[in-house]
């Protein structure tokens, strides 16, 4: 009989989260919350997984959480973390990631919703796109 869906999803979920705690990337004080694959930028080529990984601090008075989207190198070893608030990350087109919201990177203005990298999961532009006017402007046809 196959495998359930659900299960093969929970190792892979697991298998995630061991890597990213041999990296010491979760805190071991923390609790880890969310922590899902959201897409995979394609930049010359090759692949850098984008996560989104959300830890409780315990025994805060009020719930304390610490919120990171983390870039995956096609090794597992994460080349990139960006902290975040409110905002979330939503999906990837080419090399570009699109955020819900406003994300200020590294607490450096300018702040926007669509983040562009190169190959090697370094930051080259922030910029905010009218979700209104649609995130993406028309694709060329040629």
């Amino acid at each position: 009989m196959a495998e359930p869906l659900s299960s093969s999803l929970e190792q892979g979920r697991s298998r995630i989260l061991a890597l990213l705690q041999r990296q010491r990337i979760v805190h071991p004080d923390r609790l880890v919350s969310h922590l899902s694959y959201v897409c995979s930028l394609k930049i010359a080529g090759e692949s850098i997984a984008v996560l989104d990984l959300r830890e409780l601090v315990p025994g805060a008075m009020t719930p304390r959480g610490v919120n990171r989207i983390l870039f995956l190198a096609s090794t597992g070893k994460v080349v990139r973390e960006i902290d975040y608030a409110t905002e979330r990350p939503l999906e990837c087109r080419g090399e570009k990631l699109v955020v819900w919201g406003a994300l200020a990177v590294d607490n450096t203005e300018p702040s926007g919703n669509v983040l562009s990298f190169d190959r090697k999961g370094r930051l080259v532009q922030v910029e905010q796109v009218d979700a209104q006017k649609g995130l993406w402007p028309p694709r060329s046809k040629d």
